[in-house]
């Protein structure tokens, strides 16, 4: 990828989404280092390791946007809705397959509707962008 920066700054709505979105992941990190042993007491289908895993990746990803986002870099505006568009897909999918009570599972067709209700707006700027 080039280090070519573009003239416009993104809007200020997509940093408030990429923000809440890395506190977000730092909190679960930080509350499951901090949980381990409780979480390994009880029988969850997942380790407090993937976990960590799991979140710590998407908590670098977002940080890398948000840096490319704010120094205006060519690869952050072409990413952006993509990678966002791939978080929520692989939330859903994590919902789907380790959450085993019906409160947890009923909460996934409300988290595609916010989740495309949030996307719409990214994907409108990106095309808009792009023309």
């Amino acid at each position: 990828m080039s280090n070519l920066t573009v003239t416009h700054r993104a809007p200020l709505w997509l940093f408030g989404v990429v923000l809440a979105l890395i506190a977000a992941k730092g909190i679960e990190v930080v509350g499951t280092l901090r949980e381990t042993a409780l979480y390994q007491e009880f029988a969850l289908p997942f380790s407090p390791t993937v976990r960590i895993a799991f979140d710590g990746f998407w908590l670098i990803a977002l940080l890398f946007l948000m840096i490319g986002l704010w120094r205006r870099s060519t690869w952050a505006y072409h990413w952006c809705a993509p990678l966002l568009t791939l978080y929520a897909i692989s939330h859903m999918l994590w919902q789907l397959l380790f959450f085993r009570a019906d409160f947890d599972r009923g909460r996934l067709l409300f988290q595609i509707g916010i989740s495309v209700v949030l996307l719409i707006p990214l994907w409108l700027w990106v095309w808009t962008r792009r023309r």
